[in-house]
């Protein structure tokens, strides 16, 4: 698939996800469209194409944290799922968040539900099952 076609695609996926209120269908709408702008390689998009996946990228994580506040009584499990692509959109959650001091609430507050033990204990099942599908030549780290 052409370069430009994937990000028009992930484009489309973001705007998509820009409009759903099922939270694991957003998460995955946005998943979908972060690996559509991760399969093109950064030396072959031009400085046009790069500007417009790190606007594009930028934008709809600006958006996704001014929805956050719909999404603090998700079940623990959808939370994880949020968190983490909340974590795979770190570089673009942390200039965000500094910058604005309502979106950097949104985004507290939001974590801030992880400290609960049905949260922890959602986290925990979820590093569980990855833990579980390592295949035995993978090394598995302690904590």
């Amino acid at each position: 698939m052409p370069i430009a076609r994937e990000i028009l695609l992930a484009r489309e996926l973001l705007e998509r996800a820009e409009r759903m209120n099922i939270p694991h269908e957003k998460v995955a709408a946005y998943y979908e469209s972060l690996c559509l702008f991760e399969s093109c390689a950064t030396e072959s998009l031009t400085l046009q194409e790069q500007d417009l996946v790190t606007n594009l990228r930028r934008s709809y994580t600006r958006s996704l944290l001014a929805q956050l506040p719909a999404f603090m009584s998700v079940p623990p499990h959808d939370w994880v799922v949020f968190y983490l692509l909340l974590f795979k959109l770190e570089q673009e959650v942390d200039s965000i968040i500094q910058e604005d001091a309502e979106l950097r609430g949104n985004y507290i507050r939001f974590l801030g539900l992880g400290i609960t033990p049905e949260y922890e204990r959602a986290l925990g099942e979820l590093i569980e099952c990855r833990k579980n599908r390592l295949s035995p030549s993978e090394p598995q780290h302690s904590s």
